[in-house]
């Protein structure tokens, strides 16, 4: 390996970009607040367009040299380090061996592919390049990963896939994506059935046909956006269903089967929210249970064992006070219990947020 093509190296030449202003910007772009999508995040201050020429430079840097750079706590370092090996998998000489261990290094290292602009610099190439050909059941473990940027490289990997005029698993993700809590994930969907519809129109009508009642608004306007004004006004003024049905019995037997560490801290929730109000209802929602009042209240997100999840839908309309409900997101709040008794230390704050989303529901 030429000493010229390291990590060290590109760091060092990465260092000479720096930028007070640049990173004044970088910084009210990308939301890095507590409870944020970049928590935790650090900046030097280098323009991406700097950072991706200099990726050109370094094309050839080997993997083990570029999982340095994604150690780096450094954004700008992750992000070289992604765009080469976008360019190095999209690259005709690139032997199908090196494509191989770039897509393995990303998948190993996915921990370190943790915010959007570095997912959409590494999905198209280093994943959606590679699978093209291959089997990608991959892509649908990741849609249904705990972690947020697992499953937008489940949804961009396949922009690849429409490039090449195959757009049946970009519809077949998003319908498992489509009601995300995620507005980062609303986003990259809609952005992919816009794509995807510029191959195929009739499809991306039929999906919306089907979904676009209850598709989350921000997933809507971008999956719309190529549509004429006519259509994306019908789009938009479908009408939402009524108050969904009440399925017990459907529930009941999703709690039975049900394999998961916190299964009796689970039905313990489930009772304190029905127990609220008698015009409850609950349903399957994203493969879970989930509880209505005039349209859907809250839901259970079971992905990750470590904790029991609930998801507030609008929950932006609740107070903090209790300090039961955690985030910052325009359209929901998230509430966590990891054992019996946070569940019974948050009951009375469970059951207060429940009410107040009553409340606000009976006030419009």
């Amino acid at each position: 390996m030429s000493t010229e093509i390291g990590a060290v190296q590109f760091i060092e030449s990465l260092e000479s970009y720096r930028s007070p202003e640049e990173l004044k910007k970088i910084q009210r772009y990308f939301k890095t607040g507590e409870g944020q999508y970049g928590e935790g995040d650090v900046f030097m201050g280098v323009r991406m367009g700097q950072v991706f020429e200099l990726a050109k430079t370094f094309i050839d840097m080997p993997p083990n040299e570029i999982e340095k750079l994604l150690e780096s706590p450094i954004h700008e370092v992750r992000a070289g380090a992604l765009s080469i090996m976008g360019k190095q998998t999209s690259r005709k000489k690139t032997p199908e061996s090196r494509k191989k261990e770039l897509f393995d290094l990303y998948i190993r290292r996915h921990d370190r592919v943790n915010n959007w602009d570095l997912v959409d610099l590494g999905a198209l190439y280093v994943v959606g390049n590679y699978l093209f050909d291959k089997p990608r059941d991959v892509l649908y473990k990741l849609a249904h990963s705990e972690n947020l940027w697992e499953r937008r490289t489940a949804i961009v990997s396949t922009a690849y896939f429409i490039k090449q005029g195959d757009v049946d698993d970009t519809f077949k993700i998003a319908e498992i994506l489509l009601h995300d809590a995620q507005d980062l994930i609303h986003k990259a969907t809609g952005w992919m059935l816009r794509t995807a519809g510029s191959n195929d129109r009739q499809k991306l009508l039929h999906f919306l046909d089907q979904y676009a009642p209850t598709m989350p608004r921000t997933l809507l306007r971008y999956a719309i956006e190529h549509l004429d004004k006519e259509q994306r006004t019908h789009y938009l003024n479908m009408k939402k269903p009524q108050q969904p049905v009440n399925k017990t019995e459907a529930v009941d037997a999703y709690m039975e089967k049900l394999d998961h560490p916190l299964k009796a801290e689970a039905q313990t929730i489930r009772d304190i929210i029905k127990n609220v109000h008698p015009d409850i209802t609950e349903q399957i929602k994203w493969n879970a249970p989930s509880f209505s009042y005039k349209g859907y209240m809250v839901t259970f997100n079971l992905r990750a064992k470590q904790h029991v999840h609930l998801v507030f839908h609008n929950g932006a309309i609740l107070s903090h006070e209790s300090g039961l409900l955690e985030g910052d997101y325009p359209d929901r709040r998230m509430a966590y219990f990891s054992d019996m008794e946070t569940v019974e230390a948050k009951k009375e704050a469970l059951e207060n947020a429940v009410r107040e989303w009553i409340e606000k529901r009976d006030q419009e």
